[in-house]
């Protein structure tokens, strides 16, 4: 068999070849950026039928051809920088729904903006009753609202002021700030409820006493701490102001009878703001 002749249509251009007339490819070389610049010399494309040959671009063509592949470090930083952009444009959107859901509460300012009349343009705070004031305009309900409700209700009751339905913005400069929660504290345990009576005379302990309510003229003795030697027993003395009358009446007591029992007193209940008086002894009593 007669080998092909340089006219046939598929005759190999000159540059090496392999066994038997095949055509020996070499490799692309890659620059430093993963790209493939053009063949590599002395690498031939074949010539197609009825065609002349096409010359391969050379260095000093001033044509390089490049091809991005997959895992070049370009391929890679587009890739992330794609992934940024989406997740950055999520959470734009995710906040943008949250602020048109958000209710408006007292406390929060809010920033008006006309774009036909600056005049109009303002921070107002949000009263405890929820109702803001913007001239032209009036009262506008704001707590309880959106910000795009308010922004709508602006835009309304502006409106007879221009000729056609002005162009309002509303948001929100600045939150409310949250309620400090009080923290727990145990409360402390409430001291028993007393009666105070007082004690004048020849006694231990003289002055304000304080007595559980309910307690007896004897338990009132032993609070006092005792009596001093020059103490009259058998006269003391329990002064108590009558409520129906607002008079003070005099009780006299005997400590020696109630201590032997025939006085039935040692048992009459002590009351809030009594006073005891205990006299001195009498010479030869």
């Amino acid at each position: 068999m007669t080998p092909p002749g340089p006219t046939s249509p598929v005759a190999f251009l000159r540059g090496p070849c392999g066994p038997r007339g095949t055509p020996r490819r070499e490799p692309l070389p890659f620059g430093p950026w993963g790209l493939a610049q053009g063949p590599a010399p002395g690498y031939h494309r074949l010539a197609r039928p009825g065609r002349g040959p096409t010359p391969n671009p050379r260095p000093d063509d001033g044509k390089i051809a490049m091809t991005l592949t997959p895992t070049s470090p370009m391929a890679r930083g587009l890739a992330l920088l794609l992934a940024g952009l989406v997740a950055l444009l999520a959470v734009l959107g995710a906040r943008a729904a949250e602020a048109q859901e958000y209710r408006i509460r007292p406390g929060d300012v809010l920033r008006i903006e006309v774009i036909e009349d600056p005049t109009l343009n303002r921070s107002v705070l949000v009263p405890p009753d929820g109702r803001i004031t913007v001239p032209l305009a009036g009262a506008v309900v704001a707590g309880g609202n959106t910000v795009e409700g308010v922004q709508a209700s602006l835009s309304s009751q502006l409106a007879p002021n221009f000729a056609a339905p002005p162009s309002v913005f509303v948001s929100i400069e600045r939150l409310a700030p949250a309620t400090p929660v009080a923290p727990l504290v145990q409360a402390a345990p409430a001291e028993p409820p007393t009666i105070e009576v007082h004690v004048l005379g020849e006694v231990a302990n003289s002055g304000r006493l304080g007595l559980e309510p309910g307690a007896t003229v004897l338990e009132a003795f032993a609070e006092m701490g005792g009596f001093t030697p020059f103490a009259a027993t058998r006269r003391i003395q329990l002064r108590r102001v009558d409520p129906a009358t607002n008079r003070e009446v005099i009780y006299e007591l005997d400590y020696d009878a109630m201590i032997a029992g025939r006085s039935p007193n040692g048992r009459v209940t002590v009351l809030d703001g009594d006073v005891f008086v205990v006299p001195e002894r009498r010479l030869f009593e």
